[in-house]
C-alpha cells in the first residue's frame, strides 16, 4: 500500500490511496475502470443504494502489502493468499491489483479452472476495461483465436483456463511471461483435484523457474488451509483470510425424516468489527436441533421415494417464504438431475406452473429450438415453461450456456436448476436457496465418494450471493443418520490443507508432469537424476508425500517410453535404462527428446505416450499407421476409423465414464450380449461400404483378421479385454459419424446404438473433444517428425490435413465451419452451423464467404444478426496486426489447413521481409505474381482479381481488376499501377514514369509504390511528391493486407482491390489491413428501408480506443435501434452516391463514427463526405470518443483540402456528440433517430392528381381543362419541389412521389397516416388550381394547413401556374408564382430561419 497501514477503506473510490493513483487524473485507465466497474456493481443493487466493499475486501485493501511497488523490477515480490467466504469478493481484489498492473504498462494473467469461467471473466473485463485500447484476451480449449498472440507476449491481460496455461508453458518458448508481473490464481483449492491439480502445480512451478519477478496472488475459500502453499511458495508469502459472510446463512442438514439440526451463520453487517477471525464466528453461530414435517413419509418407503418427499418439503417450506426464490438443486448423476426436475413439474406444479412468458423468455425458448435436437433439448425445452431446468456434463455447451443466461436473470420465470456439480464450481450463478440432495458424488468410474468438508462447506457457501440475490441464504443437506454428524461437526473442524493431487502417487503417473519441468528447466541442455531431484524437493508434493518417491524410477518412465534420451550416442528407449537398479540411482547424462517436447505440454499418460510412438510416428514398424498417407486419405476419412479406434484405447479416454458399453454386471449382461452384436454388426456394414469409385471407404492399416486388431474386433474374436476394443470401436463410429457433421438424431439413426446406450449431443461433444486434444498432441509430433528426417505422412499438405481433422473431430463439422465453430458465439448451436453449411455448399461459397455477403433477411435463417456480427468482428480480429508476421501465417495456416499451402506462405513471408537483405524489385513483384497465379482445386486464390501485365524485370506492373460497375450495373475494369522503390535511381524514374505514362490511360484507378520497411528517407531522397504516387506502403503493410484477402478466402478479392483503390498517403507506421473488412459488401434486402444508416470503422486496430464494433453488436440487441445499415467504404460506397439511391443517404439519420485519418487516407470517405457537404450534412451526426478526437477533427482541416475550396472546414458544421463508451454512444443515438422522426416533414406539398377529383366526366367537359394541363402543373411544381429535395432532403419534403412520404398516403389508413405527416410540417406550398380545389383530401390538406398557421407553428403559400385552370384561392390569402423558384426557397428560408 502506498498510503497509511489504518486508513478506513469502506468504498471503491477509496483504492486511490491503496494503489497511490491521482485522484485528479479523470483520463487515466484506473479512473475509467473504476467508474465502470461501480457501475456494473450498482446494477446489482437496489435502486439508489451504493457500493459497499465487504469485509474482506476492506480488510485485504487495509494490509500494507497487498499492492506492489512494480517500479523495482530487480525485486522478487511477495506472494499473496486471498482467503474469504464464497461472493465475499476476492474477484475484484484481484481486478483492482491488475488494473494497478496495467495501469503501470505491465501485463497480467488469471488463471481459473473451468472454460465457463474463462467467458465470463474476460467479457467482464473487456466491459470494466472498455475505452482503454487495452489487449484482453481468453484462452482455453474452446477460445484458441489468440493463443499465438499470448505465446508471443502481445497482451495486456489474459485469462487462461489451467491446462491451457501449463501447456503454453510446457512449449519452452514463446514470451507469454517476459513482462507479466502478476498471476492470479482463482479456486486455489482445485490442486488438490486429480483432474486439474497436477497441471495447476506444474504450471506454477515453471512460472516461478521462468519468471521470479512474477507476483502470484492465489485466491481460496476460507474453509481450508493454505500453511503448506505459503511453505510452498516462500515463508514470506502473505496470508489474508476472512471467515465473514457478506450475507448470512440458514444451513440445514437433515435426515430422511425431517429431523435434524440447523445453524445461523451471522452475515459481516453484524459485526463490530471487519478483523472477526473463524473462532469468533464460531461463538456467534446459533445452532438448534429441528424437525421438517414430511407429509407422507414411512420408514418402509424406498429411498428414491423419501429423497422425493424429502426435496418437496424443503421446496414448499423455501417458496412459502419466498415465491421469486431462485433454488439450485444439487443432484449426484446425470440421470438425477433429469429425474428430480421431472419429479417437481409434476407433484409442485402449484410452484413450478406455465411461466409468464416476457420477450427475454420468449428468445430464450427460440435459442433453445436451434440447438441440436436430442433428449435434452426436447425435455428441458418442456421444463423450462414451467420455470424448470436441469444441467448436467451430457447437456451441450450451447444448451447450458442458455440455461445460465436464463436462470442469471433476475426477472426470469425460472426459478430452480437441478445440476451435477456442474454448476457449483466458480461459475457466477446467484441463487437464494441450495438443496443438496446426495452428499456423495461419482468420481473416476463412477464410484461414488462422499464429500470432503472443504467441498461440502464450499458448496452452500454459494448460496445468498452478495449483489446477485441479495437475500440471506438457505441450504438443505439430505443425509442418512450416521452421516449427520460428519458433516455438521464440519462447521467446527480444523480445515484442511489444500495438499497437492500427486500426494502419494505412483512413480508412472508423476512422470508426465517431470516431463514438463524438465522441458522448461534444461531448455535443451543434458540433466541427471540430481536435477530430477532438485525438481521434485522444492515441488509441492513433497511436502505433502508419506513415501520415498523413487527419482531414479521416474527417469526410467521417461526413457523407457521414449520421452528422453541419454546423451551418449543419442540412445533412445525402449525398455530400462542401461544399469538401472531400482535400489540404486543412475548419473547418467540425459536429454529431453525431441518427442519429449512434443508430449511435455499434454501431461499425457506414459502408455498413451508410448502408443503414440509406436502407433503413429512408427506405425508402419509396429502394425501401427503406414508411411506416406495423403492429403486426399485424410481430408476424405479413409483412415478415420481406424485412428479413432486406437485414440479411444488410450487410458485416459478408455477409462472414461462417457457413453460406455453396458456392464455385465446382473440385468446388464444381456445388455451387454445385444451391445456386443450390435457393434459388431456396425463395424462389418462400414468395412463392406463402397466409395463412388468402388474403392472401400475405411481403408485399415493392415487388413486381415490376424493382423488388424480392429478386423479382429468386428469379427469376434475373444480375448481377455474384448469389452475394452468394443468400446473403442463404439466410441470411434460414434466420433465418425459426428466427424461427418451427422446430428445425435441421424447418428442413433446410423448406428442402432440407442438401444443400449443413452446418446445425448453433449456426451458426443465432450468425447469428441478428448479425443481431438489426443489426436493435436499427435500432431504435434508428426510436425517434429517431418522437420527431421522422417516422414511418416505423404508431405506437407497431408500434414495440414491431419492438424484440420483433429479441429473437424473437435466441433464436428467440415473445416470451412471450424473456422465459424471456434468462435464460440453465444447461442450458435452445432446444428444451426450445419445448416449453413448446406447453404454454402449450394451457392459454393466458404462460409466465411457466405458469413460476410449475405443479406440480413437470408442470414437470420441460420442465426441471429448479432451471432452473425460476433462472428464477423471475430474473424477480423483473428488477422489483426501482430509484431511477428509468423504468427499472423501461422493462424492462416491453422484456420484453412491444406488451402494455405507451403507456396503461398513462403511468398507472403518473402513480401513481408523484402528489404531486409537488399532490396531487389524484381525479387518483391516475382513473389506477388507467384500469390496470383497460385491455384487451389482450380481456383485461382484471387479469382478474377489475378491478372497482371509485366514485361520481364521491369520494377513495376499492372494488376487489373472488376469489382465495381457502372451506372447501368456493367462490371468495369480497373487497373492499379504497381511499382518498387529502390535503391536504384534508375529504377525509380523508369517507376516515375511509367506511373505518369499509365495514369493517362484512362483505365488506371490507383497509382501504388511499394516501399522497403525504412523507406521514408529513400522516398524523401529520390524526391518522390505526392503528386507522383496516390499511396505509399511498405512491402510489410502490403503483405499483411495479401494475407488478410487469403485468410477470408473469396469474400475479399473485390475487398482487397477496393482497398488498395481507396487508400491515399503514406502508410508506415498505421496499418490498413484492419479496415479490410469495411470494404466487404454485403448483398442487400430488396425493398428495405432502414431506420437510420451508420458509417464507422470497423478496424480491430489496438490503438482504437472507441468500440465500434461493441456498439454495432448492441444496437443489434437493442429492439428499438436495431432497424439500421452499415455503409461500406470504397467502390460501393462511391457508386452508390453516383447512382439515383443517393438520395436513400440523406432519407434517414447518417451516424458517422469515424477519425479524421480514416477519411484523410480515404478516397471514398472524402468523396462522401464532400457529397454531404453539398447539402449542408442536414442528416450528419457525429460521435466522437473524447474531447481529443474532437478537437483531431477540427484540426484536419489543415490537411484535408483534396477539392481545393476549404472542403473540411465544413465538417466542422456537422453535429457532433462525446460518447466515450458503448453505453453513452447508444443513447445519442437513440436520442438522435427519435428526435429526426419526430420533426421529420418539414415542408408540406398539396396538390391533386387529374384522375384523383371525384367529379363527372360532364364536368370535366365542361370545365375544358384537359390531363395535359394538369399534368404540366404538376411538373412546374416537380421543379419546385425538386430544389427543396436538394436543399433539405427527401425525409423532409411531404410529397407523395419521394419515398418516405409515399407510406404516409398508402391505403388502408392513407387518409390518416398523410393527415398526421402534414401536422408536422412547418411551412406549405399549395398548388394552386382546379384540381387541388375539387379534390376532397386536398381541402382536407388545406384545412390543417390553415390550423398550423392560426396556432403560429407554421405558414404556407399558394402556387399559381398561370395556366389555363391556374385559380386565384381568393382573400387575402399568401400566393407567389411558381416559376419563381428561387424567391419561394428563399421565403421558406427566412420563415424557418426566424422560427429557429
Amino acid at each position: 500500500m502506498k498510503g497509511d497501514v489504518h486508513m478506513e477503506i469502506r468504498v471503491l473510490s477509496d483504492v486511490y490511496d491503496v494503489f497511490g493513483w491521482d485522484r485528479k487524473d479523470r483520463s487515466s485507465i484506473y479512473a475509467k475502470t473504476l467508474e465502470n466497474i461501480e457501475s456494473r456493481l450498482k446494477s446489482r443493487l437496489p435502486e439508489n443504494n451504493e457500493v459497499e466493499l465487504t469485509a474482506l475486501q476492506r480488510l485485504v485493501l487495509s494490509h500494507h502489502e497487498f499492492s506492489d511497488d512494480w517500479s523495482d523490477s530487480d525485486r522478487v515480490p511477495k506472494h499473496l493468499i486471498v482467503q474469504g467466504a464464497t461472493s465475499s469478493g476476492k474477484t475484484l481484489l484481484s481486478e483492482l491489483n491488475i488494473l494497478d498492473v496495467v495501469s503501470r504498462k505491465l501485463q497480467a494473467i488469471v488463471l481459473v479452472p473451468l472454460k465457463a469461467m474463462v467467458h465470463e471473466r474476460t467479457r467482464q473485463f473487456i466491459d470494466d476495461l472498455e475505452g482503454q485500447g487495452l489487449r484482453v484476451y481468453g484462452s482455453s480449449s474452446d477460445y484458441m483465436d489468440n493463443d499465438e498472440r499470448l505465446i508471443n507476449g502481445e497482451y495486456d491481460v489474459a485469462i487462461i483456463v489451467y491446462e491451457k496455461y501449463y501447456a503454453m508453458l510446457s512449449q519452452n518458448g514463446g514470451a507469454i511471461l517476459d513482462a507479466c508481473r502478476l498471476l492470479v490464481v482463482d479456486e486455489l483449492s482445485m490442486l488438490s483435484k486429480e483432474e486439474r491439480g497436477p497441471k495447476l502445480e506444474m504450471a506454477l512451478e515453471i512460472t516461478r523457474i521462468k519468471n521470479p519477478k512474477t507476483r502470484i496472488m492465489c485466491l481460496a475459500t476460507s474453509d481450508c488451509k493454505t500453511n503448506k502453499i505459503k511453505e510452498w511458495l516462500g515463508k514470506d508469502t502473505i496470508q489474508i483470510n476472512s471467515p465473514l459472510r457478506p450475507v448470512g446463512l440458514d444451513e440445514y442438514i437433515l435426515t430422511e425424516n425431517g429431523t435434524g439440526k440447523h445453524r445461523y451463520i451471522p452475515s459481516e453487517k453484524e459485526f463490530d468489527s471487519i478483523d472477526v477471525n473463524a473462532q469468533n464466528l464460531r461463538k456467534s453461530v446459533i445452532s438448534e436441533d429441528v424437525k421438517l414435517e414430511i407429509p407422507g413419509y414411512n420408514e418402509e418407503l424406498r429411498d428414491r421415494e423419501k429423497r422425493e418427499k424429502f426435496l418437496l418439503a424443503v421446496i414448499r417450506k423455501i417458496y412459502q417464504k419466498n415465491p421469486n426464490a431462485k433454488t439450485l438443486i444439487f443432484a449426484a448423476t446425470k440421470a438425477d438431475t433429469e429425474r428430480y426436475a421431472d419429479f417437481l413439474s409434476k407433484q409442485a406444479s402449484d410452484i413450478f406452473g406455465p411461466v409468464t412468458e416476457d420477450e427475454e423468455f420468449r428468445q430464450t425458448m427460440a435459442d433453445i429450438e436451434t440447438c441440436d435436437r436430442d433428449d435434452d433439448r426436447d425435455h428441458i425445452k418442456i421444463l423450462m415453461q414451467r420455470g424448470l431446468s436441469y444441467h448436467n456434463s451430457g447437456v451441450s455447451t450451447n444448451l447450458r450456456e442458455i440455461i445460465e443466461s436464463a436462470f442469471q436473470r433476475n426477472s426470469s420465470p425460472v426459478k430452480a436448476v437441478v445440476a451435477t456439480e456442474t454448476l457449483t464450481v466458480g461459475v457466477n450463478m446467484p441463487f437464494d436457496a441450495m438443496i443438496m440432495m446426495d452428499c456423495r458424488v461419482p468420481k473416476g468410474k463412477g464410484d461414488r465418494v462422499e464429500l470432503t468438508s472443504q467441498e461440502y462447506r464450499n458448496y452452500i457457501g454459494r448460496a445468498g450471493r452478495l449483489g446477485q440475490s441479495n437475500t440471506m441464504g438457505q441450504t438443505y443437506l439430505y443425509v442418512r443418520k450416521k452421516e449427520l454428524t460428519t458433516f455438521w461437526c464440519s462447521f467446527d473442524e480444523e480445515p484442511v490443507e489444500i495438499a497437492s493431487a500427486l500426494k502419494d502417487t505412483k512413480e508412472t503417473e508423476r512422470a508426465p508432469y517431470f516431463l514438463g519441468l524438465l522441458a522448461v528447466s534444461t531448455r535443451g541442455d543434458a540433466f541427471d537424476i540430481r536435477n530430477l531431484t532438485e525438481l521434485y524437493d522444492r515441488s509441492l508434493s513433497r511436502i505433502f508425500d508419506s513415501r520415498k518417491v523413487d527419482i531414479d524410477k521416474i527417469q526410467n518412465e521417461l526413457y523407457e517410453n521414449y520421452l528422453v534420451n541419454i546423451v551418449e550416442k543419442n540412445k533412445k528407449g525402449r525398455g530400462n535404462l542401461p544399469g538401472y537398479h531400482p535400489e540404486e540411482p543412475s548419473f547418467l547424462q540425459m536429454k529431453v527428446s525431441a518427442f519429449g517436447k512434443d508430449m511435455a505440454p499434454y501431461a499425457l499418460s506414459m502408455e498413451t505416450c508410448q502408443s503414440i510412438y509406436s502407433y503413429f510416428l512408427h506405425g508402419s514398424e509396429n502394425g501401427g499407421m503406414p508411411a506416406g498417407i495423403t492429403e486426399k486419405m485424410i481430408d476424405s476419412d479413409y483412415c478415420l476409423l481406424e485412428i479413432l479406434y486406437h485414440v479411444c484405447q488410450h487410458p485416459e479416454i478408455a477409462r472414461s465414464s462417457n457413453l460406455m458399453m453396458p456392464q455385465n454386471v446382473g440385468l446388464n449382461a444381456s445388455r451387454l450380449y445385444m451391445a456386443t452384436a450390435t457393434v459388431k454388426k456396425k463395424l462389418n456394414q462400414m468395412f463392406a461400404e463402397k466409395d463412388d469409385k468402388g474403392n472401400c471407404k475405411h481403408q485399415l492399416w493392415k487388413d486381415c483378421e490376424n493382423t488388424n486388431e480392429l478386423r479382429a474386433v468386428a469379427m469376434g474374436t475373444d480375448t481377455e479385454d474384448q469389452t475394452e476394443k468394443l468400446q473403442a470401436a463404439m466410441r470411434a463410429i460414434l466420433i465418425y459419424y459426428w466427424t461427418q457433421g451427422k446430428l445425435t438424431s441421424e447418428i442413433k439413426k446410423e448406428t442402432g446404438f440407442d438401444t443400449f446406450l443413452k446418446i445425448i449431443s453433449g456426451d458426443l461433444e465432450r468425447l469428441a473433444e478428448v479425443i481431438s486434444f489426443h489426436l493435436d498432441a499427435i500432431y504435434r509430433s508428426l510436425v517434429t517428425a517431418t522437420a527431421g528426417s522422417r516422414m511418416v505422412l505423404a508431405d506437407s499438405q497431408a500434414l495440414a490435413a491431419f492438424y484440420a481433422l483433429q479441429t473437424r473431430v473437435k466441433y464436428g463439422m467440415s473445416r470451412d465451419l471450424v473456422i465459424l465453430a471456434n468462435k464460440h458465439v453465444h447461442g450458435l448451436d452445432r446444428s444451426r452451423l450445419l445448416e449453413f453449411g448446406k447453404l454454402c455448399a449450394e451457392r459454393g461459397k466458404t462460409p466465411l464467404e457466405l458469413l460476410m455477403t449475405l443479406s440480413d433477411r437470408s442470414i437470420v435463417q441460420y442465426m441471429t444478426l448479432g451471432q452473425r456480427n460476433l462472428l464477423c468482428q471475430r474473424n477480423n480480429a483473428r488477422y489483426r496486426h501482430s509484431s511477428q508476421f509468423s504468427v499472423l501465417l501461422n493462424a492462416i495456416e491453422n484456420d484453412i489447413g491444406s488451402d494455405f499451402s507451403p507456396d503461398l506462405s513462403t511468398n507472403l513471408q518473402r513480401i513481408f521481409d523484402w528489404g531486409m537483405e537488399g532490396n531487389d524489385a524484381d525479387a518483391l513483384l516475382t513473389a506477388f505474381q507467384n500469390l496470383l497465379s497460385h491455384r487451389k482445386n482450380k481456383r485461382k486464390i484471387f479469382g478474377d482479381f489475378s491478372q497482371v501485365d509485366r514485361r520481364g524485370t521491369d520494377p513495376y506492373l499492372v494488376w487489373t481488376g472488376k469489382c465495381r460497375t457502372n451506372r447501368d450495373g456493367e462490371p468495369v475494369e480497373d487497373d492499379i499501377l504497381l511499382g518498387v522503390l529502390t535503391e536504384n535511381p534508375k529504377e525509380s524514374d523508369e517507376v516515375r514514369e511509367f506511373l505518369k505514362r499509365e495514369a493517362g490511360s484512362g483505365m488506371a484507378r490507383a497509382r501504388m509504390l511499394i516501399i522497403p520497411n525504412d523507406g521514408r528517407k529513400l522516398l524523401e531522397e529520390q524526391g518522390w511528391n505526392t503528386g507522383d504516387v496516390d499511396v505509399v506502403m511498405t512491402s510489410s503493410i502490403f503483405a499483411e493486407l495479401l494475407a488478410n484477402a487469403i485468410a477470408r478466402r473469396g469474400s475479399c478479392d473485390s475487398a482487397l482491390f477496393s482497398i488498395l483503390t481507396d487508400l491515399k498517403g503514406v502508410f508506415i507506421e498505421n496499418r490498413p489491413s484492419g479496415l479490410l473488412q469495411n470494404y466487404i459488401v454485403k448483398e442487400k434486402d430488396p425493398g428495405v428501408q432502414p431506420r437510420f444508416l451508420i458509417l464507422h470503422s470497423d478496424s480491430v486496430d489496438d490503438n482504437i480506443r472507441f468500440d465500434s464494433a461493441k456498439l454495432i453488436n448492441t444496437l443489434t440487441n437493442t429492439a428499438d435501434l436495431c432497424d439500421y445499415e452499415v455503409l461500406p467504404w470504397g467502390y460501393a460506397l462511391e457508386c452508390a452516391l453516383e447512382r439515383k439511391d443517393y438520395n436513400d443517404f440523406t432519407d434517414c439519420p447518417m451516424i458517422i463514427c469515424l477519425s479524421s485519418e480514416n477519411v484523410i487516407d480515404s478516397r471514398s470517405l472524402t468523396k462522401f463526405l464532400y457529397k454531404m457537404g453539398q447539402q449542408s450534412y442536414r442528416n450528419c451526426f457525429m460521435l466522437f470518443e473524447s474531447e481529443q478526437a474532437h478537437e483531431q477533427w477540427i484540426r484536419a482541416a489543415e490537411y484535408a483540402d483534396p477539392y481545393g475550396e476549404k472542403w473540411w472546414e465544413k465538417n466542422n458544421q456537422i453535429p457532433g456528440r462525446i460518447t466515450p463508451n458503448v453505453k453513452s454512444a447508444v443513447s445519442a443515438i437513440r436520442d438522435i433517430v427519435d428526435n429526426f422522426e419526430r420533426d421529420r416533414f418539414l415542408i408540406g406539398i398539396s396538390y391533386s392528381h387529374y384522375e384523383d377529383v371525384n367529379v363527372s366526366e360532364e364536368q370535366y367537359r365542361n370545365a375544358n381543362y384537359s390531363r395535359e394541363c394538369c399534368d404540366s402543373d404538376i411538373e412546374k411544381l416537380q421543379r419546385v419541389v425538386q430544389k427543396l429535395r436538394e436543399e433539405y432532403g427527401e425525409h423532409r419534403v411531404m410529397f407523395d412521389q419521394f419515398k418516405p412520404a409515399a407510406g404516409q398516403f398508402r391505403k388502408p389508413e392513407a387518409k390518416k397516416k398523410s393527415m398526421d405527416g402534414y401536422r408536422q410540417c412547418r411551412f406549405f406550398l399549395v398548388l394552386s388550381n382546379w384540381w387541388t380545389y375539387n379534390n376532397e383530401i386536398c381541402k382536407e390538406e388545406i384545412q390543417v394547413m390553415k390550423e398550423r398557421y392560426q396556432e403560429g407553428k407554421a405558414s404556407y403559400l399558394y402556387l399559381t401556374t398561370r395556366s389555363q385552370a391556374s385559380m386565384d384561392p381568393g382573400g387575402d390569402e399568401y400566393t407567389w408564382d411558381i416559376n419563381d423558384i428561387d424567391g419561394i426557397l428563399e421565403e421558406i428560408r427566412n420563415y424557418l430561419r426566424e422560427q429557429g
